[in-house]
């Protein structure tokens, strides 16, 4: 049962994730005052890919290749660790902040170097924009999860939650600081747009959800 409600957990995280990017993109839309597509036109897209042919550049590798299992394999082991019902981390054993960072960050480093696997120089230039967007963006989500950490006097997700949780009204300077930090990274990261002359807009759709999940 330990193991069994994590992998629950996860796999419901990830039904869940194209609803909520769909919903964003509703948002989005009506902000802009459009019409926009549906809530589940995620789930349409998806249907469609997997329906079409697996493709790839000719000149790609087994990075290429590989990142997609180590994108999802990455995601899903962070899910099944998230505190999302309950206050404590469903997985202690991978509960730690500094243990989830470094996922993030494995998941990011592959996800740039698949680009750059490719030998074509437009994924080169989309490789070193993701990773230069990691380098200006990220140190604020690790900013104001450090403060939540701190005011909670240890990096296991189950105490920051507990702590965040009961919201100590002494420390509500630095957390709602922290609360802040989080929240325009979470804006810049689900609001830009990608910088293309033209093309078509699969993949900035693909990390946009990806970017929900996380």
């Amino acid at each position: 049962m330990s193991v069994l409600y994590p992998l629950i957990q996860a796999l419901v995280l990830f039904a869940v994730a194209p609803l909520l990017s769909g919903i964003t993109r509703v948002a989005r839309a009506r902000l802009h005052n459009r019409r926009g597509p549906g809530v589940l036109q995620e789930y349409r897209d998806i249907i469609k890919l997997l329906g079409r042919q697996s493709v790839g550049p000719d000149a790609s590798g087994w990075v290429f290749r590989l990142t997609p299992y180590v994108m999802v394999g990455v995601m899903l082991t962070i899910a099944t660790a998230l505190p999302v019902v309950t206050v404590g981390s469903p997985l202690p054993q991978l509960g730690d902040l500094i243990t989830l960072l470094y996922l993030f960050a494995i998941a990011r480093f592959f996800f740039a170097i698949s680009g750059l696997d490719t030998g074509s120089p437009f994924t080169a230039i989309g490789a070193s924009r993701e990773a230069m967007l990691g380098v200006l963006v990220e140190p604020m989500l690790l900013l104001g999860l450090w403060v939540a950490a701190q005011v909670a006097g240890s990096t296991n997700i189950s105490n920051i939650t507990d702590t965040v949780y009961h919201w100590p009204l002494s420390q509500s300077i630095p957390l709602g600081a922290g609360a802040l930090c989080l929240c325009v990274r979470h804006f810049y990261r689900n609001g830009q747009t990608a910088v293309r002359p033209g093309g078509s807009r699969a993949g900035v759709a693909g990390r946009s959800a990806l970017r929900i999940q996380r």
